[in-house]
């Protein structure tokens, strides 16, 4: 399937509740971005292209939420019917800014980490669904069938990793650094984010079509030039000390 994704939380006691850090990941194939996020439902509507849609899901179980933060440009409500058994879940939304790197979209092979606080304890699972942008604005037409399940984890736990499958390149040191997506990578300069998402869309971009091509080309050239601007800036405070 050319659009997935993967969701993991991990909670600590926090004010009398707790604290949830969500960590959504895209696993997407380029040029599928993730621009919004459901958590705690998932969508039962019939879906083209997909098998019959899961069973609804359970009540929402969590209660008082308050939301801590998000990734830049996403912003987080309660949704659903407010009836007697609360909201359906949360819902993180984005607003289309002219590119997906302004909007704040989590590109393949990346992660936005979620955070809200609540007075109920953590369930090991939640169903969860997200929607999927493919830089040729069709937004919506590129499912993930039946949503997914997240997990509860422990990422205090030495031993646990969750792993990210590669997307368009494979740098066998990142999982070292980051014990397969757990930890972010020590220190990294700003830029180098930038520069590696530039990289993965420009070796993807032969796998396409010619219109989707000058798409994500036109992406890649955006990342490259916020790279350039940002490495210019730390040459300049280099050069001052």
């Amino acid at each position: 399937m050319e659009t997935s994704a993967k969701a993991t939380y991990s909670v600590v006691p926090m004010g009398g509740g707790f604290k949830y850090e969500i960590r959504l990941y895209n696993t997407s194939r380029v040029p599928f971005v993730i621009y919004y996020f459901w958590f705690g439902f998932r969508d039962i509507n019939p879906r083209l292209n997909c098998p019959p849609p899961p069973p609804p899901t359970p009540p929402f179980p969590l209660q008082n939420i308050t939301f801590i933060s998000s990734p830049p440009g996403w912003y987080g409500s309660l949704t659903g019917a407010f009836n007697l058994t609360g909201p359906l879940g949360i819902d993180w939304d984005t607003s289309f800014k002219g590119s997906p790197m302004a909007s704040g979209y989590i590109m393949p092979r990346h992660f936005g980490t979620f955070v809200f606080r609540s007075s109920t304890a953590p369930p090991k699972t939640m169903p969860f669904d997200c929607g999927f942008y493919d830089c040729d604005h069709t937004f919506g037409g590129f499912d993930f069938c039946g949503g997914g399940t997240a997990y509860l984890v422990d990422r205090n736990d030495p031993n646990m990793v969750e792993a990210v499958p590669a997307v368009g390149i494979y740098d066998p040191s990142w999982d070292i650094r980051t014990m397969g997506g757990v930890l972010p990578d020590p220190d990294p300069p700003v830029w180098l984010p930038a520069v590696e998402a530039a990289l993965v869309l420009a070796r993807s971009a032969n796998r396409v079509s010619p219109q989707q091509r000058a798409n994500i080309l036109e992406l890649a050239s955006e990342y490259t030039s916020i790279a350039s601007a940002a490495i210019k800036e730390e040459i300049k405070t280099l050069q001052k000390k």
